[in-house]
């Protein structure tokens, strides 16, 4: 009997194959499949309509290096007989061959400026890669800074820029205090169209730049921090010497290595006017540290631990940031 979980073969796939339904009596050519686990599933992109005409994954243009219609055919009903009979699926998946490309053509050029944080050139339909928010660090579009082994996020170079000139390092409360919601979802949204330097013409709220370098950590996946374990965490909030924190840092691999050393920078620059913004080293870390761990899926309890361990850790790195840059000037 099939399990109803089991997937159906339609009578159009199971001609293109050129086997038999399994429910058939007279289906002598396929071994009997036991078990919904021993099943094949047939590639969702391979219809039955691609089998029966001409060519898959190519054509017979060039060295004719593509699959015909009946070398598919041959191969499936192949493939669906080892299964059954149970050969691992990797082995099976490993000897299908897809053919060659051919008349390749090209029909855009793509360059990232970087003054503007965006990519010119795009076909529309990859509009999505303008996105500055929500992405992988690997994958975010960065750009080279002096000082840093690694790249750093463009649209954090850009953010930094405008806090800036906005006067943000004297502005008091800065990373504290949240702007106006609906502008800075106005400008983010902005930003993640590739509008650049358009989207923060008409804002002259520093706190909107300030808001939007915590949204990009908090919403990097994974988080900053979450590349080390708990016990790890546990362990730098107690730092205290110089060494351990320049060993400490080393655990984090490029590129969080880097985005989080330039965030402390960041923050050092902000702490040098906390007479004037009222924000000190420790206040920085309490209102930042938040949104570099993700404690979504952890006990209350030990979330709350952690997250209060995870602002003693940035609280002691940047008062050490603070240290030895003021030492080396």
């Amino acid at each position: 009997r099939r399990s109803s979980a089991a997937p159906k073969l339609t009578s159009a796939t199971e001609e293109a194959i050129d086997v038999k339904p399994r429910h058939s009596r007279s289906s002598s050519s396929v071994p009997p499949i036991t078990g919904t686990e021993e099943l094949l599933p047939l590639p969702q992109s391979l219809s039955a309509s691609k089998v029966k005409k001409g060519k898959l994954f190519g054509s017979n243009k060039g060295e004719n290096k593509s699959k015909s219609t009946d070398d598919w055919s041959q191969m499936l009903k192949q493939l669906w007989k080892e299964k059954s009979s149970g050969k691992p699926l990797k082995e099976l998946l490993d000897e299908v061959k897809i053919g060659d490309p051919y008349d390749v053509e090209h029909i855009a050029h793509v360059s990232f400026d970087a003054k503007e944080v965006k990519y010119n050139g795009l076909p529309q339909d990859w509009d999505s890669a303008q996105n500055q928010f929500g992405v992988c660090l690997s994958a975010c579009p960065r750009i080279e800074v002096p000082g840093y082994k690694s790249r750093v996020p463009a649209v954090l170079v850009f953010l930094r820029k405008a806090l800036e000139e906005l006067n943000g390092f004297e502005s008091e409360g800065i990373f504290r205090i949240a702007p106006n919601g609906n502008e800075c979802n106005e400008v983010k949204e902005k930003l993640n169209k590739g509008l650049g330097s358009k989207a923060l013409e008409e804002c002259k709220d520093p706190h909107v730049a300030a808001n939007l370098i915590k949204q990009f950590y908090r919403e990097l996946n994974p988080n900053l921090l979450n590349a080390l374990s708990r016990d790890k965490i546990m362990e730098m909030a107690d730092y205290s010497e110089d060494s351990e924190f320049e060993q400490g840092i080393q655990l984090l691999e490029e590129p969080n290595n880097t985005a989080f050393l330039w965030l402390l920078d960041l923050m050092s620059d902000v702490a040098k006017h906390e007479s004037i913004n009222r924000m000190s080293a420790k206040n920085l870390a309490i209102v930042i540290s938040p949104n570099l761990f993700s404690s979504d899926n952890l006990a209350p309890m030990e979330a709350l631990v952690l997250s209060q361990k995870t602002a003693n850790v940035v609280t002691n790195f940047l008062q050490w940031k603070i240290r030895t840059r003021d030492s080396e000037q």
